[in-house]
């Protein structure tokens, strides 16, 4: 879906003021990453791995990695909206692995949801969840799941 059918979807619950509200749900100053996204990320470039950020977020996340200075550690974004697809579409985890150049038997795909995230699994990729708890709550949830792959 979008923009305009998010502002039209908001304007039919009765919200007041939808485009502000959806304004402000987009904005990269409303997005929260995981408590150690850098430390993840910095462990992950520190090994040469290369990252691919897949999401269903309607609206382009890279000004978000770019203000929390982890951007740069992100090779490919594979967003959902311009892709043309959501997940769990297993088409969205191959193009992720084709971008990066990485055979799907050889991705880690680390997420919180078993529905949307757990379908890179049908491409042959590991898949490591995070409890799906509000960000604050998971302070290690990336880290730990390297580490389960022996990563860190």
């Amino acid at each position: 879906m979008n923009g305009a059918g998010w502002v039209e979807r908001l304007e039919g619950s009765g919200v007041g003021n939808p485009g502000y509200l959806y304004d402000q749900l987009i904005s990269a100053g409303a997005w929260t990453p995981y408590p150690d996204t850098a430390a993840a990320l910095k462990v992950v470039a520190g090994l040469e791995l290369p990252v691919a950020v897949l999401s269903n977020i309607a609206w382009d996340i890279r000004p978000a990695f770019e203000r929390a200075g982890t951007a740069d550690y992100v090779r490919e974004f594979v967003l959902s909206y311009r892709e043309g697809a959501v997940k769990p579409d297993p088409r969205l985890f191959a193009l992720a692995c084709a971008r990066l150049g990485v055979p799907p038997g050889e991705t880690l795909m680390i997420g919180d949801s078993a529905e949307a995230d757990g379908a890179a699994a049908e491409i042959g990729c590991l898949v490591e969840l995070v409890d799906p708890l509000p960000t604050d709550q998971r302070p290690r949830a990336l880290l730990d799941a390297l580490a389960t792959y022996g990563i860190g």
